[in-house]
């Protein structure tokens, strides 16, 4: 299965949500390039067809995305077939990311100290094989507010479908995870997530995977295990390389501050050990850097 990076270019507006229960499904979808529709199926599999001649089946539970990049058709020969769905328009780029780039993809966009970002991953028409409870939740809660008479209501509900994409996004890179390593447990890319901004909000300090751990309830071996399979390295690798970063920074802003001064500002006191790993993260030594800076 692949999938798509979509960049935003707008806020999504919301245009339906509602249940949708019948026998005898059978829908038509044109090509729309703005328009997208997430939709959980909460009972009868249903068959996909698109004008590329693709077909497959899509078992109940799972969580579907039409992008309408071509036509497509649905349909069901069970009994009864029962979703959850929301369309919304929203302007977007799309950038096909193939299953096996899918990890080095966001081990890249965790080189960068952050996930934040205007781009969501979602799926190729669904994420089969699993459970999707949370995105199963945030569809219906978007259906019960899109119901609701208030005035803020289309603005609550383009919160919540940046919520669903965001969760999207969580949901395509674990199922991605745990089919490489099944002893991964789900969550890991939300504790990544939470070690990231806890090293860059304490970036002034001496940081350990202990405390980091201690901070997200879970051992040592077990962060070190799952932020290695999300990231590509590991835990000291990257607060070296974020420290490390720091450091520039202050040296090209500042040219009067001392290897020493600036390593206080990221919470390392010795200075012999700084300019070890400042040469081993830059491959030169802090002179060189200065030197490099002035003649830039």
């Amino acid at each position: 299965m692949d999938y798509y990076k979509i960049t935003l270019a707008n806020t999504p507006r919301i245009l339906f949500a509602h249940h949708y229960q019948t026998s005898g499904y059978a829908m038509h979808l044109k090509s729309d390039a703005n328009f997208m529709e997430a939709f959980y199926v909460e009972q009868g599999s249903i068959q996909n067809r698109r004008a590329d001649g693709t077909c497959l089946s899509i078992p109940a539970g799972s969580f579907c995305i039409s992008m309408k990049r071509q036509e497509e058709w649905f349909e069901s020969s069970e009994p009864i077939h029962r979703h959850a769905t929301v369309g919304f328009r929203l302007f977007y780029e799309a950038e096909l990311v193939p299953q096996e780039q899918l990890l080095p993809f966001v081990q890249q966009a965790a080189h960068s100290s952050s996930f934040d970002g205007n781009w969501a991953l979602v799926p190729d028409r669904y994420l089969p094989g699993e459970e999707y409870p949370q995105l199963e939740q945030t569809v219906k809660t978007i259906i019960r507010c899109f119901s609701e008479g208030a005035e803020t209501r289309l603005l609550r509900c383009s919160g919540l479908i940046l919520e669903l994409l965001a969760e999207i996004t969580t949901a395509c890179i674990r199922h991605v995870l745990l089919k490489k390593d099944r002893s991964l447990n789900p969550s890991l890319f939300v504790y990544s997530q939470r070690a990231i901004r806890y090293i860059a909000s304490h970036i002034e300090q001496k940081i350990t995977i202990e405390e980091i751990a201690r901070e997200l309830e879970i051992s040592t071996g077990y962060l070190s295990h799952l932020f290695k399979a999300m990231t590509g390295q590991t835990l000291i690798t990257y607060i070296n390389r974020v420290k490390i970063e720091r450091v520039k920074e202050l040296l090209l802003i500042n040219n009067a501050i001392t290897l020493k001064e600036a390593g206080e500002n990221v919470g390392i006191e010795d200075e012999n050990y700084l300019s070890r790993i400042f040469k081993q993260y830059t491959g030169l030594s802090v002179r060189e850097f200065r030197m490099l800076r002035i003649t830039l």
